[in-house]
């Protein structure tokens, strides 16, 4: 590989704050700070600072912050902002019981694909 190949890769393009930033602040308007940070894992303190540029998130970190966005764009299509906090936070019968927010923080969002696409459908849930 040549130097000019090499010095075209980026795995992290320049504008990866301003993303990370953009990102957090929106996640941090639908779930608030302490919401974001007990359903991707990490302190209470963390979406601030990402959010301010003082710190990156984990690729781990970055990856459910990823994951998360997706599955806000997912309930979005589903149900009105109030229904979403109401399902996030209920037992679902398609997760054993557990709640959706418990399942997505201990199993990722891949997980509630079947219990939202219930929904879609139209169960009862």
């Amino acid at each position: 590989m040549s130097s000019k190949t090499v010095a075209r890769l980026r795995l992290r393009p320049e504008g990866f704050h301003a993303e990370t930033e953009a990102k957090v602040s929106r996640l941090v308007a639908v779930y608030g700070v302490n919401g974001l940070a007990s359903l991707i894992g990490v302190s209470a303190s963390q979406p601030t600072r990402w959010r301010q540029g003082k710190e990156r998130p984990s690729d781990a970190t970055t990856r459910r912050l990823l994951a998360l966005e997706y599955l806000t764009s997912r309930l979005a299509e589903v149900f009105t902002a109030r229904q979403a906090q109401v399902w996030l936070a209920s037992p679902n019968p398609y997760l054993g019981g557990s709640t959706p927010a418990e399942v997505f923080t201990r199993f990722g969002g891949a997980s509630l694909e079947p219990a939202i696409s219930a929904v879609e459908i139209g169960a009862a849930v």
